[in-house]
């Protein structure tokens, strides 16, 4: 019950200080959760796909305990952000917006979908405005190819040849580059921050070859 989980998760989102963050896809809502002496870095938690900001707290206290000051956030037209619909570019655009308004950003914890915008963001290429300061990554079950995403998402709806073609040309034109070519192990190409990734083996959406993937295409990915 998608209903009554996400009550139980905004329940620890009551220690946090709320504050909207303008964005060029809407105003999305922040948290942040300070540490009780000076902060010693800024931690950004990204959810996935259909989640929000309450679903990472488990996150929160930990690092808040050791002394880092923590920033979620929920996705246009996720949690408690305006919008009703969106795409990854503006998924990618408000992330920006946010590292620009709480940065520097000392590390990215990121699950799923999530951990492909964190890795469009930090890549800096188009779509985005600029690259942002990111020190390092944790990738929690992140996709690779967004052609392998985009086959499952037709297959699932059980799209026919011609619309299957017709959502991965919408893809190349918010994505502003190939299905193909788009993926985790491209973006990580010119990002040098060290990387740490977390897959289950028996993850069902996600299969843990994409963790393989991606670890393989990056010196300083475990």
């Amino acid at each position: 019950d998608h209903e009554e989980l996400t009550a139980r998760a905004r329940f620890h989102l009551r220690n946090a200080r709320w504050q909207r963050v303008a964005t060029p896809s809407g105003e999305v809502q922040s948290y942040i959760f300070e540490p009780d002496e000076t902060p010693r870095g800024t931690v950004l938690l990204v959810h996935g796909w259909t989640s929000e900001a309450s679903f990472m707290t488990a996150f929160t206290e930990p690092l808040r305990r050791s002394g880092l000051r923590v920033i979620a956030f929920d996705f246009p037209a996720h949690g408690l952000s305006e919008g009703r619909r969106t795409n990854l570019a503006d998924c990618a655009r408000s992330m920006l917006a946010v590292c620009d308004y709480f940065g520097p950003i000392d590390a990215v914890v990121a699950h799923s979908f999530g951990g492909f915008v964190s890795l469009l963001v930090a890549e800096g290429g188009p779509p985005m405005e600029h690259k942002p300061s990111i020190g390092r990554f944790v990738l929690i079950s992140c996709p690779n190819k967004l052609s392998e995403v985009a086959r499952n998402f037709g297959r699932n709806l059980k799209l026919g040849f011609s619309a299957q073609r017709a959502y991965e040309h919408h893809l190349e034109r918010v994505g502003h580059r190939p299905v193909a070519t788009f993926s985790s192990s491209e973006l990580m190409r010119d990002i040098d921050a060290p990387i740490l990734v977390i897959h289950g083996r028996d993850d069902d959406e996600v299969p843990f070859h994409n963790a393989e993937e991606i670890i393989a295409a990056h010196p300083s990915a475990r």
